[in-house]
């Protein structure tokens, strides 16, 4: 009996991490999206580092899901996530340095 008690509150603690790493990347990409478009509308330029943080947790979370579920969608998606990712970051940076 305890056993059972015992695989059922690791399987519901499984699911609450699994909901709130969800919740927690919803909360990343609004925060991100809300302090791109202030930025554009207060000074008119492009943030694209936030754009590349938004990227960057999604390309993890995919590339965790092929690592350990070996599914092929996933592999594809995070694949192009991380090279948004690069591409995003690598704007950025020449716009910090540029100025």
């Amino acid at each position: 009996m305890e056993k059972e008690d015992n695989l059922k509150r690791e399987n519901y603690e499984t699911e609450v991490e699994k909901d709130a790493n969800g919740y927690a990347l919803l909360v990343i990409t609004a925060l991100a999206t809300l302090f791109f478009c202030v930025e554009l509308v207060t000074s008119g330029r492009m943030n694209f580092g936030l754009c590349a943080l938004f990227y960057a947790g999604n390309g993890t979370i995919s590339w965790v899901k092929y690592v350990k579920l070996h599914k092929k969608g996933t592999r594809s998606r995070a694949i192009g996530y991380t090279i948004f990712t690069v591409l995003l970051s690598a704007v950025h940076i020449y716009e910090l340095i540029v100025g």
